[in-house]
């Protein structure tokens, strides 16, 4: 194995004086990464020999732990009734009402508007992982390409 090969598959950090020789992951840090690091730690530096710039889980971790966390604006701003989609389930034929209070087992109505009414108010009750609902969608989207 040449020491290109080799180089290529460990950790491109010198940590404390010595090349780190774990194996490297699909990881690197970004120059204002190192900004903040070189700021808390003096024994990490990258090896200006490396062919490469990916680091190892060992570095990763080490590194989470000293680069201050960042959070977008939207996650501080608390979520509102405003913010969720409204459905305007009026517009739906009662025979769909019906169907969607039988598969969920809602109580029995008389009138249109108050299966409306049972109805809005059990689609308001359901708890949505947004992360979840996206990759589900997005495999099954790639599913039907990968079919056609």
């Amino acid at each position: 194995m040449s020491n290109a090969s080799a180089d290529s598959k460990t950790c491109s950090l010198i940590d404390k004086g010595h090349r780190c020789t774990r194996p490297s992951i699909n990881a690197s840090i970004t120059k204002r990464a190192w900004k903040a690091i070189q700021a808390k730690t003096d024994q990490l530096q990258p090896d200006p020999e490396a062919t490469h710039s990916r680091i190892c889980r060992h570095h990763k971790d080490f590194t989470s732990t000293i680069l201050p966390v960042r959070s977008s604006k939207k996650a501080k701003r608390p979520s509102t009734d405003a913010d969720m989609p409204q459905v305007n389930f009026s517009l739906l034929s009662t025979t769909t009402l019906k169907r969607y209070r039988k598969h969920y087992k809602l109580e029995e109505v008389a009138s249109k508007p108050e299966l409306i009414q049972v109805v809005e108010k059990h689609f308001a009750s359901q708890k949505v992982f947004e992360m979840d609902t996206i990759v589900l969608f997005t495999n099954s989207v790639k599913r039907g390409l990968a079919r056609s």
